[in-house]
């Protein structure tokens, strides 16, 4: 019978750490997630352009306004702390909201471009 060496497990070995500086490997990342992050952001800059898309812009405030509301929509459908959600859009204000939504919730978002 063979033996096998065991695999080398790409998120253990890190071999993409070999691309950045060595200060930037050392950096502590925040322990929070995008949707605690973005609040902080709103409170700090609400009236300034979160995203501007064929020329409609939104500012933080209003980004988080339609995330909450959609966040709602989704809690109203059942989707729970854990869950899995597949989206099926492309890249627009709506899938954005809806990653932030869902990780308000503690959904985890899995998106699928259409176009793809």
């Amino acid at each position: 019978m063979a033996t096998f060496a065991p695999a080398v497990v790409a998120s253990t070995a890190k071999p993409w750490l070999k691309c950045f500086p060595e200060e930037s490997i050392h950096v502590e990342m925040p322990r929070q997630t995008i949707y605690t992050a973005l609040t902080r952001t709103v409170a700090k800059h609400p009236t300034s352009y979160a995203l501007y898309y064929y020329g409609t812009r939104l500012t933080y405030c209003e980004l988080l306004s339609r995330i909450d509301c959609l966040a709602a929509a989704f809690y109203g459908m059942g989707v729970r702390e854990g869950d899995m959600v597949s989206c099926l859009m492309p890249t627009t204000p709506e899938s954005i909201c809806s990653m932030y939504a869902l990780n308000k919730l503690g959904a985890v978002p899995n998106f699928i471009d259409p176009r793809m």
